[in-house]
């Protein structure tokens, strides 16, 4: 991926940002409910790769309940980087499909 394209991902991205409103939620993360999801979902990725059918489905979702299991704020942030960029990395790679698809049609 370019950094032209990606520099367009994020500016979808900043635009859809900039429609939604600025809201004072709390955080609602920590809680033993998403510790025992994000223990879940780190073993059935773990079992996924192990299987051969490791997709990023699996590990986006094992990155939000990393990130809904964090109370601290500082590791929170850390962690929803870390899902903002597999979600980046995701969204790479559809547009990479669709454009060779276009490129063979």
């Amino acid at each position: 991926m370019s950094h032209t394209q990606r520099s367009r991902i994020y500016q979808e991205v900043s635009t859809i940002r900039g429609r939604q409103p600025n809201e004072d939620l709390p955080d609602g993360t920590g809680g033993a409910y998403y510790a025992k999801q994000a223990a879940s979902t780190r073993r059935n990725t773990a079992l996924h790769g192990q299987n051969g059918i490791l997709g990023r489905d699996t590990i986006l979702l094992e990155k939000v309940f990393a990130a809904l299991a964090e109370k601290e704020p500082g590791q929170l942030r850390i962690k929803l980087i870390d899902l903002l960029t597999s979600t980046v990395a995701w969204v790479e790679d559809i547009d990479e499909r669709r454009a060779k698809e276009d490129r063979t049609t």
